[in-house]
């Protein structure tokens, strides 16, 4: 199944979703770090192989498809578990950064590595505007450990897994996202047919 909506109305999805962040700089570093994303970070499927997610995550475009249904799993998260606005932002901002560094520098394969690499490559990005460092670092280590304990090399697994609550909620809504047996479109809603032919 290739997923048919063109993509420039992935990519304004996942843009619009920017204004779920309240706070202007966190949602700065965020907008700027999306300018910078390599184009294959747009185009490319979240699985090469196709084996480890669900079919609308594949595809052209599936990387930002799984992107996106990660950052609403991890706002619906945030809302039940974190208290205050900055904690949910950090989270959101995480969400949206996760992979996008997934295919490293030459976009080849999807190291297990790329937790790391996103982080450093953030951690370098020449950002234009004022974020507090602490919070900064906060995102960027929801990128860094968000595979948990399929995090690479061994060092960052044994990080990962004692992560903190920002960090837990990326790491799940990621994980939910992946999963072939929770195939779902974001943003969208069964149709009244759909959900009565279960019903029955």
């Amino acid at each position: 199944m290739m997923i048919k909506e063109p993509l420039y109305s992935i990519k304004e999805s996942l843009y619009l979703r920017l204004g779920l962040i309240k706070d202007d700089n966190i949602r700065n570093f965020t907008e700027q770090a999306l300018n910078y994303a390599d184009e294959e970070f747009w185009t490319y499927p979240s699985s090469l192989s196709g084996r480890y997610h669900p079919k609308e995550n594949n595809g052209i475009g599936g990387l930002v498809r799984h992107t996106i249904k990660t950052i609403d799993i991890a706002k619906g998260l945030g809302e039940f578990m974190l208290y205050g606005n900055t904690s949910r932002d950090i989270t959101i901002a995480g969400a949206m950064l996760h992979d996008i560094k997934k295919g490293g520098d030459d976009w080849f394969n999807y190291p297990a590595i790329h937790g790391l690499l996103a982080y450093e490559w953030l951690k370098d990005l020449e950002y234009k505007g004022p974020i507090d460092e602490l919070i900064k670092e906060d995102i960027l280590n929801c990128v860094r450990y968000h595979m948990r304990q399929f995090s690479e090399p061994k060092s960052e697994a044994v990080r990962a897994v004692n992560a903190t609550d920002t960090e837990q909620i990326v790491q799940i809504a990621d994980h939910i996202s992946s999963r072939k047996e929770l195939s779902f479109l974001p943003g969208l809603e069964l149709s009244d047919k759909i959900i009565k032919s279960y019903l029955r």
